[in-house]
């Protein structure tokens, strides 16, 4: 657990940019996405300086970044002002350095003209370096104008395997479910992932619905409006005026609570005509989808509040939260596997999905997505109703059935050869297994 999981693509960037030094880069993500962690792990072997912001007096943050410049150059340095950490960067990173300002934003706030320094040396200075400069913060409006970015977002699912490889399948889905790819979130559950929704989530003080309740509290202005309209779709509101009836707020109210919420990644809004409010809007974090479906839900009760009594409500609620789960997951993991851009309901079924798929030979195929986590093993019967309902939409040509099971395909089905199409049959431990470098051909 305490070991750096994932980011092998952030990693590869930065290697890149490290080849070719000088560079420049702004490294940005939301808070707790494991950045920092990151940036440690990357100059794990290499020759570098690290500062990071603080709420510190100036004159003490000047004392660190003398230290760190110091403890580069094998040497006393003194820096009298910001100014000078550019001139020791000239003068000692002689050798191909990395130079690391972290929490950019606290480090603006104590020298209000680190950001023309910074500019000035991206701009001129840089050329006769061999620095790979790097400045990262959770804002990306803050870090001014660096040659390359990285965005620094939530980690896939099967990352998130790496947090607890002793954890089964379906424990997998369970804590991405509660908590996502944050890293330190994951972290922090330790054992079965339906025994840490007690202390992480219901007790008093309990570390995770306190993060939850923060991320709205401390990064959205219009709070009781924002916290309305979550609760309006944790109860199912997807739409402009589904969310508005249910949460009672009127339809610009709504819609300024979520383009805030959305800026700060809470959010996301998904359809073609934003103008027009022709869209959906969904939970983008799966730690506050989980807290205000799930947790906030288990915790309302008619007498005074019992942390078994929400327990119990709350593992009454997962067999259908989890179900959900386990269709993101699938989706993510056709995205993965087979450049999928797009998946989306079949008009008129919301239980089966669309999605155009592409092949090893990038060839594209129209593909029907249907998901099941427990209950019955999917049969021929199911089979079939996905064949029926989707007849109408099918284009002509050859296309491809994609069933998911968590709980296991009927023999029959496993024999089964629907006409004029391609059938995929994939488990949980399918899901979970490593995707492959070259996309495989359904």
């Amino acid at each position: 657990m305490d070991g750096f999981v994932g980011r092998e693509q952030e990693l590869k960037m930065l290697e890149d940019l490290y080849k070719a030094a000088p560079q420049s880069c702004a490294v940005y993500g939301r808070m707790r996405l494991g950045k920092t962690a990151m940036l440690q792990k990357f100059c794990e072997f290499k020759r570098h300086i690290y500062i990071a912001g603080s709420d510190m007096l100036p004159e003490d943050c000047l004392r660190t970044m003398s230290e760190a410049v110091s403890r580069y150059a094998d040497c006393k340095v003194r820096l009298d002002d910001v100014q000078d950490f550019f001139y020791a960067i000239k003068k000692y990173c002689v050798k191909k350095t990395v130079v690391i300002l972290d929490h950019y934003s606290e480090l603006l706030e104590a020298f209000p003209d680190l950001y023309t320094h910074v500019n000035r040396f991206i701009s001129r200075d840089i050329r006769s370096t061999r620095v790979l400069f790097i400045a990262c913060d959770t804002d990306i409006s803050v870090l001014g104008r660096f040659t390359n970015q990285i965005e620094v977002g939530p980690m896939s699912y099967i990352d998130c395997a790496g947090f607890h490889p002793d954890y089964s399948p379906i424990q997998h889905l369970q804590a991405y479910g509660m908590i996502g790819g944050t890293p330190e979130y994951q972290r922090i559950i330790k054992g079965d992932p339906m025994d840490a929704i007690k202390g992480c989530f219901l007790e008093p003080m309990a570390p995770l619905s306190m993060e939850s309740e923060s991320m709205v509290d401390s990064e959205i202005s219009g709070r009781s409006d924002s916290i309305r309209v979550l609760h309006a779709m944790a109860a199912g509101a997807d739409s402009l005026r589904s969310i508005s009836s249910i949460s009672g707020l009127s339809l610009s109210t709504c819609t300024r609570a979520i383009g805030e919420m959305e800026n700060k990644k809470l959010v996301v809004r998904e359809g073609a005509s934003m103008t027009q409010r022709n869209w959906t809007c969904n939970f983008d974090s799966n730690i506050l989808k989980f807290y205000y479906t799930v947790v906030a839900a288990a915790k309302m009760s008619p007498d005074f509040y019992s942390v078994d009594k929400a327990l119990a409500e709350a593992r009454g609620r997962m067999p259908a939260y989890m179900e959900g789960t386990f269709r993101s997951v699938c989706m993510e993991y056709v995205r993965m596997r087979w450049a999928a851009a797009s998946i989306e309901p079949m008009s008129g079924a919301s239980d089966i999905y669309t999605a155009t798929v592409v092949d090893k030979g990038g060839k594209k195929s129209p593909a029907f997505l249907a998901f099941r986590l427990a209950g019955d093993p999917l049969s021929v019967g199911d089979l079939n109703k996905v064949v029926a309902r989707s007849k109408a939409q099918r284009p002509k040509g050859r296309c491809c059935y994609m069933l998911f099971s968590g709980c296991g395909f009927e023999e029959g089905l496993k024999s089964s050869s629907p006409p004029d199409a391609d059938l995929v049959l994939l488990s949980l431990d399918d899901v979970y297994a490593p995707i492959p470098s070259a996309e495989a051909e359904p």
